[in-house]
């Protein structure tokens, strides 16, 4: 069997299809703009009230248990690896002084690389210390606790962060092949 498509048959096809469209318009809403359309932006605007003034708080939550601890122990260890990097650094500066222009693969470009390698490893202990204030500081956001205690120890271990990584940034562009 021969099945074409005769003009016959698509025009039939076509005009079945399209009375589809014209049924009962009393069946479906009319999808013309409405009036309160027609006024512009009409947005609702308001804000959330609670149901019983009541129910809120009268003073912010307590702080949690030991944080001051646990905060100064954070800063405490994030001080003590940045000391572990100051340490370093001037051999690591010196190494990099010493392979700038040398070739990759070559001795002082491998010594180099261990020096970086050393200093990355201590940025990675005061890296550590800001996970754990980081996520002390998304619970304080939940919780409404010690915010601003954390907030400020982990500024502090932030800059010393941002500290070190201008450092290792910086060594590591001197011995990069241009």
């Amino acid at each position: 069997m021969d099945y074409r498509i005769t003009p016959l048959l698509a025009l039939s096809l076509a005009g079945l299809a399209l009375s589809g469209c014209a049924g009962d318009q009393g069946r479906y809403p009319s999808l013309a703009i409405r009036d309160m359309e027609k006024a512009g932006d009409q947005r609702v605007h308001g804000t959330l009230q609670p149901e019983n003034d009541a129910e809120l708080p009268s003073s912010p939550p307590p702080v949690p248990a030991g944080l001051a601890e646990r905060l100064q122990l954070l800063e405490s260890n994030a001080r003590a690896a940045h000391r572990d990097f100051l340490a370093i650094e001037p051999t690591a500066q010196r190494r990099t002084n010493a392979a700038r222009g040398s070739a990759a693969g070559s001795d002082n470009w491998f010594a180099a690389q261990l020096a970086l390698a050393e200093l990355d490893s201590a940025r990675g202990r005061v890296m550590t210390a800001l996970a754990d204030l980081d996520a002390l500081h998304v619970q304080a956001e939940l919780d409404g606790a010690g915010l601003a205690s954390i907030a400020s120890v982990r500024n502090q271990v932030e800059g010393i962060a941002d500290e070190e990584d201008r450092t290792i940034t910086g060594l590591a562009a001197q011995i990069s092949p241009r």
